[in-house]
């Protein structure tokens, strides 16, 4: 019975899902993890207590909704690279957890 093909087939494309979910997990950590950071900004901007929170909060979406539509385009350029460089430097921080994501020792036959 020769079944060498078919095993290696699902050899790699066990490894392949594997991997890619690995992946997948490590990009959306790193995502929060930035997304989580400027949160913390802001409820340090507040003084560490709920009421300074959401007044920073509200004067935010207040300032952004009377504002016109350049200055909001400008504002998402702003917030989307200031979000691009907080997920660099946490990919950085976290690049040693990135090298399990593809090794075939982890991931069980």
């Amino acid at each position: 019975m020769k079944t060498g093909y078919l095993d290696s087939f699902r050899g790699w494309s066990g490894w392949a899902a594997a991997a890619g979910i690995r992946l997948a997990a490590w990009t959306m950590m790193n995502a929060l993890c930035a997304i989580g950071f400027v949160g913390f900004l802001i409820f340090a901007l507040g003084g560490f207590t709920p009421e300074g929170f959401f007044s920073h909060a509200d004067n935010l979406s207040s300032r952004y909704l009377a504002a016109p539509t350049d200055a909001r385009i400008q504002f998402h350029a702003m917030a989307g690279i200031a979000l691009l460089f907080l997920f660099g430097i946490f990919g950085a921080l976290r690049a040693g957890s990135l090298t399990k994501v593809f090794s075939s020792r982890e991931i069980a036959q």
